[in-house]
């Protein structure tokens, strides 16, 4: 009786066993199935492609954001740079502070530069307009205008323009009269003056100083004509007179870098 119920156990026993065997070799065959599924779906080429593809995402966005960083004078870059406040803000110069530059009259600007073809105009105008984009801040060599002109025209600054608010005035240079200057004058706050008080400057001469001013040039045009014109910014702030007019020059973050905005005057 003792003998067959220790057979019964033993049997039970060896049963079990086996089915806990049986059960191990079936998970053991089942995971090396999936590592064989898995090997077999291995496709070293396609790897190799998702790799280059982000070699190239990765350059290609270190070459975009070089170029946009690059050349801030672009409209789409300094939108861009500026949204994201990556660019310097311009600061507010005295003489003593204002970038170390060259200052030179129309005339000189002229024999300097006339002779150049539009296209090298155009990229050097590009160049003006990028120092200025910086806030000259990697920039040395500004270049200034020095000059005593004749007011022409003048008008109040729109939004239309580069700079808003303010004034601007043409004039024709006394040394060199084939050359005109557009003198861009921004102001902290809309001016309210009357078309006949602004009107009242033109035939008046305007001085354009070297230290005093630091009227940094923006833009050079040659028109059709052979008429040379110089537009420029002067960078120190503060009170600035205009015959009966005292400008009180400040700095503005207003700027629009759009190429076809220049000359202001027609």
């Amino acid at each position: 009786m003792l003998r067959s119920l220790k057979d019964w156990v033993h049997s039970r026993l060896t049963a079990l066993g086996d089915g806990s065997s049986s059960l191990a070799n079936s998970y053991r065959q089942r995971q090396l199935d999936n590592a064989k599924e898995r090997k077999k779906h291995w496709n070293p080429l396609l790897w190799a492609a998702v790799f280059f593809i982000l070699i190239g995402a990765n350059l290609a966005s270190w070459s975009f954001f070089l170029y946009v960083s690059g050349y801030p004078e672009v409209p789409w870059n300094y939108r861009l740079l500026k949204r994201f406040d990556q660019l310097p803000e311009l600061p507010s110069f005295r003489p003593e502070t204002a970038p170390r530059g060259t200052f030179q009259s129309t005339r000189e600007l002229f024999s300097l530069l006339g002779g150049l073809e539009l296209e090298d105009l155009a990229q050097y105008n590009r160049k003006l307009k990028r120092r200025f984009a910086r806030s000259f801040s990697q920039e040395e060599g500004v270049l200034y205008l020095s000059d005593t002109i004749t007011v022409t025209e003048v008008r109040l600054l729109s939004e239309a323009d580069p700079f808003y608010p303010g004034l601007v005035v043409k004039g024709r240079s006394v040394e060199f009269p084939a050359g005109f200057v557009e003198l861009v004058l921004p102001t902290k706050e809309v001016m309210t003056s009357s078309a006949q008080e602004v009107n009242a400057i033109i035939g008046q001469e305007l001085a354009i100083g070297e230290s005093v001013d630091c009227a940094a040039v923006m833009h050079l045009h040659r028109g059709q004509s052979g008429a040379w014109a110089v537009s420029c910014l002067p960078l120190v702030t503060g009170e600035f007179p205009v015959g009966d007019f005292i400008i009180e020059i400040a700095v503005t973050d207003s700027y629009q870098p759009e190429p076809l905005l220049w000359p202001l005057f027609p």
